[in-house]
This record gives structure tokens, C-alpha cells and sequence, in this order.
């Protein structure tokens, strides 16, 4: 029969195993930032990689992908975790304050003070801290957000608010004043909506041949990727990011490709200089300073995303600076559109 004093004991072992994993882990992930290796094994950073191939909870993944960029920073974070002098959980709350500078005073201040306490001493020292940026759900149709602004952007909110109540004849709550921005916005920024609008009004206007990509062909591509990343990850999902965009050309500019939509590729910026840098010899590269050096994720997602919009490829050439694995795509492939 287990007794309470067994249950305890397995209970304090497991904890210190736990303790002892979370550091680990975190070591490992500080190296493949320290070696960007996210992008070479097909992920654009620490947060997804944590969250698609180790399968870690949304809240997971932030801690661990904060803790191990700031512990690249400052290396006495890593190593006060590693000692055992803080868990992963101290650790993060301390992220948004602690510096090279300021370290001793920091970590002695998680390790001893209450979680209550030390959250006041790190609002004190950073408001913006304070409070952490949210959306979560409330009901199935709504969600609350939580946000610290300043006071100046207070002022301007309230501004807007006055202008659409005027226009409206009527009090607007926030929620009509953030809809009415964001609206505002999207339809004079968004690429997608551009490329809504350019559809409707397109004409036959001649087009000249320089490096930049025709408006055209760049709605063509935003409408058909709807402004998100098409690069494949290694579980063949998307990658779908939609922040800092770029375009890619599947057969390079400056070796004959075109700047037709059948060309032309959505990747995020992780991935576009992942791409590069595994083709460092390819003209037009964007980034070469990868650390990890050449690596297949690139070439596989790329090769994925290319066939997701029924590209193939030629065999491709053998280069001794790559893996053998055919899915990568290198350098003077042939590139051909289905019939």
C-alpha cells in the first residue's frame, strides 16, 4: 500500500527532475539561438519551433523563448537557472528588467522575494511591464484585450473618438473607435485589400521590366497568398505569418526569372533569409550570415510551398555543401508550371 510519506518523496523527486529538464531544455534552446538554427530545421523562431515541434502550450512557448533570448544576453540568467537558484517561472518575470549591469541585483531579488512582491519591484522599475499585452476570449463571439497605452496615445484615442461621435451623432464606445481605425487603416495599408481593389480596376497598361515587381504581379501574389508566409514547415503546415512579408522569386531575377505571379512566392523574412543562406552562391541573396550554415529545412519548405501551387522541379544538381535529400532545392534548378 503507497503511504503519503512514499507519495511525498516521488513527489520531491519528480519536482527536481522537472526543475532540472526545464534547465536543460532551456540550454538547448539558448544554443540553437545562439547558432539560429530555428530557420535551418524549417522554423522562423524560437516561439514556433517551441510550439510546433516540441508541442508546448502557447504560454510555454513565450517563457521559453524570452528566457532563452535574454539569457543569450546575459548569460548569469542562464546560469542562476542552471544552478537551480531560479525556476524558469522567476526567470521570466525578471526578463523585461534585468541587464548585464543590473543581473546580481535581479536574480538575488527573484530568488528571495515573494511572486507578489516581486512583481511590484519589476512594475516599479518598468511600467510598461506591468502589464502584459492579451487578447482572450470571453464569449463565442467576443474576446476582452489588455493593453497599456500611454498617455499621449490616450489623448489621441480620445480625439478619435470625439471626430467619429460628431460624425455619428451619436457616443461611440472604444471598440467602434478601435473598428473605425483599424478600418481606416487596413483599407489604405493592407497589400491584400490593394490587391482586392486592383483586380476590379486592372486595365492592360504596358509594363516596364525593372528589378522592382510590378504592382500587378505583386496583387496577383498577395490576393493568391492572402499576405501570409506559404513556406512549409517540417510537420507540412504553413507557416502563415503575416508579419514582415517578402517576396520571393523561385528562379532569382538575376538569373532570367520573372516577375510573374507563377514565379513569385509569399515568405516572412525568417524564411526568405533562411533560403538565402542556404544558397549563398544565389544571386540577389538578402542574408548570408547565418551561423548553422547551409541546412535542408529551408530547401524543403520552399520546395513544399512551391509545390503547394503546382511548381515542380527538375533533379536537382548535386552540390557538396548540401544534404543529398532531394527535397532540397539549389541553385539552377529548372523550373516548369504544370500544363
Amino acid at each position: 500500500m503507497t503511504t503519503l510519506h512514499s507519495l511525498h518523496e516521488q513527489a520531491v523527486a519528480l519536482s527536481n527532475t522537472f526543475r532540472e529538464t526545464e534547465s536543460q531544455l532551456l540550454s538547448v534552446l539558448v544554443e540553437l539561438v545562439r547558432k539560429r538554427g530555428f530557420t535551418s530545421l524549417g522554423y522562423p523562431d524560437c516561439f514556433t519551433y517551441c510550439l510546433k515541434a516540441l508541442k508546448l502550450s502557447e504560454a510555454q512557448a513565450s517563457y521559453f523563448s524570452r528566457v532563452s533570448r535574454k539569457s543569450l544576453e546575459v548569460p548569469a540568467l542562464q546560469a542562476a537557472i542552471t544552478q537551480g537558484k531560479l525556476s524558469l517561472s522567476q526567470a521570466r518575470r525578471i526578463e523585461p528588467v534585468i541587464t548585464r549591469s543590473n543581473s546580481v541585483h535581479w536574480i538575488e531579488t527573484a530568488a528571495t522575494v515573494p511572486q507578489r512582491e516581486l512583481e511590484r519591484k519589476v512594475a516599479e522599475a518598468n511600467p510598461r511591464a506591468h502589464v502584459v499585452e492579451r487578447i482572450r476570449p470571453v464569449a463565442l463571439d467576443r474576446s476582452e484585450m489588455k493593453v497599456a497605452i500611454s498617455t499621449a496615445l490616450e489623448s489621441k484615442l480620445a480625439r478619435v473618438r470625439d471626430v467619429i461621435a460628431t460624425k455619428r451623432r451619436r457616443p461611440v464606445s472604444l471598440e467602434e473607435v478601435l473598428e473605425a481605425m483599424t478600418e481606416t487603416y487596413l483599407d489604405r495599408e493592407d497589400p491584400v485589400r490593394r490587391a482586392a481593389r486592383a483586380r476590379a480596376s486592372s486595365g492592360n497598361a504596358k509594363t516596364i521590366v525593372t528589378r522592382r515587381v510590378p504592382a500587378s504581379e505583386t496583387h496577383t501574389v498577395n490576393r493568391r497568398d492572402q499576405g501570409r508566409c506559404a513556406f512549409r514547415l517540417p510537420d507540412g503546415s504553413p507557416c502563415g505569418s503575416a508579419r514582415w512579408t517578402e517576396l520571393h522569386h523561385l528562379e532569382p531575377w538575376g538569373q532570367g526569372g520573372k516577375h510573374s505571379a507563377d514565379n513569385l512566392l509569399t515568405l516572412c523574412a525568417a524564411h526568405h533569409r533562411a533560403w538565402h543562406s542556404a544558397h549563398p552562391t544565389t544571386k540577389g541573396a538578402t542574408d548570408t550570415s547565418s551561423e548553422s550554415g547551409p541546412g535542408d529545412g529551408a530547401g524543403r519548405g520552399v520546395l513544399q510551398a512551391r509545390e503547394s501551387h503546382r511548381w515542380k522541379v527538375s533533379p536537382p544538381i548535386k552540390e557538396s555543401s548540401f544534404s543529398d535529400n532531394p527535397l532540397v532545392i539549389r541553385r539552377g534548378d529548372m523550373i516548369r508550371r504544370d500544363a
